[in-house]
């Protein structure tokens, strides 16, 4: 029934790649920021592999990718696992690879690769030479607006039981925070230097609900 609801909701995906089968890639993924997460119905793990440092913002990037890709059709059945493959592999060289060193890139990028190969069960050379295609028609168009990116930092910081201010850290969390709420600390800075007395308005967060599947629950 929700793969039929997900059918009509978005008619320009085919219908041949259904809801359940976009979970489970999403499921995969998560792998790659936490190698010891499984799945009870995903015999796949990366808990025995060599691996590299896959960032959550990174991950939320390669959904991005993604989902824009189905959305414009691209994604199919037979393609859905080599497209998210190379979304992976391109949010990872476009958003971490220049924090690695130098002598190091080549490392990285050869491990990764057969991380998506132990995950998806794409070898490395078809990986590489698919990702022109995708990275057209993402039209190279690779920065993602915030309203759309968030929304996939909460679903992957739910699933792997974290939270964002863990996730950044105390003082990168009061950094975003501050960003995220300027004009309304702007605001009660003023309020609090105009008036000697009265009740002050309490500053609240503004609460993202992202209302997720009934998914079955990772395990350590």
């Amino acid at each position: 029934e929700l793969n039929s609801i997900f059918q009509n909701n978005y008619p320009d995906i085919p219908k041949d790649f259904t809801l359940s089968k976009l979970r489970k890639l999403k499921h995969l993924s998560l792998m790659l920021c936490q190698p010891s997460i499984v799945f009870p119905s995903i015999h796949i793990s990366l808990k025995n592999a060599k691996t590299v440092d896959y960032d959550i913002g990174t991950l939320a990037l390669a959904f991005c990718y993604f989902e824009r890709l189905a959305l414009y059709g691209h994604v199919n059945k037979g393609n859905r696992k080599i497209v998210c493959a190379d979304c992976l592999f391109i949010a990872y060289k476009f958003n971490q690879l220049c924090e690695v060193s130098s002598v190091e890139k080549t490392m990285a990028l050869e491990t990764i690769l057969e991380e998506l190969n132990t995950l998806f069960g794409v070898a490395p050379d078809r990986t590489i030479a698919n990702e022109i295609e995708v990275l057209v028609a993402l039209e190279f168009s690779l920065l993602v607006p915030y309203n759309q990116y968030i929304e996939h930092i909460f679903w992957i910081l739910k699933k792997l039981d974290t939270n964002l201010q863990t996730y950044l850290g105390e003082a990168m969390y009061e950094s975003y925070y501050k960003a995220l709420h300027y004009d309304e600390l702007c605001g009660k800075e003023e309020e609090e230097e105009e008036e000697e007395t009265g009740d002050g308005r309490e500053l609240g967060s503004d609460i993202v609900e992202t209302f997720d599947e009934a998914d079955e629950a990772p395990h350590e």
